[in-house]
């Protein structure tokens, strides 16, 4: 029993690769998972959005995994979310670059 629950667990907190995003079949059956999972329930209009920015978040978290090595990356309750809904929740913006040009310099 304590096999099983641990298996359960394992499963859903599989860390994505390269070849769910290769597969069409795979990447679908992974955001079917993630929508059992997170309890959601897109209707007709907004699933292929929303199937298309959770393609986008898991090819970050594959790049991030296949960068680094001292932490490891994966999915969570924003992987369906925009950069702006993500925003929403955290109140952080974006931060690039271009952003600090007007930023004083500290001495």
């Amino acid at each position: 029993m304590i096999l099983l629950l641990l298996a359960s667990l394992c499963v859903v907190s599989a860390v994505p690769d390269r070849r769910v995003l290769e597969s069409p079949g795979r990447l679908n059956a992974e955001f079917k998972r993630f929508e059992a999972a997170q309890g959601r329930n897109y209707g007709p209009g907004e699933i292929r959005y929303r199937l298309r920015v959770f393609r986008d978040n898991l090819k970050k978290i594959v790049e991030c995994n296949e960068r680094q090595g001292s932490f490891t990356c994966t999915e969570n309750m924003f992987t369906d979310l925009s950069e702006s809904e993500r925003s929403a929740y955290t109140g952080l913006q974006n931060v690039t670059d271009n952003n600090f040009s007007s930023a004083p310099v500290l001495s």
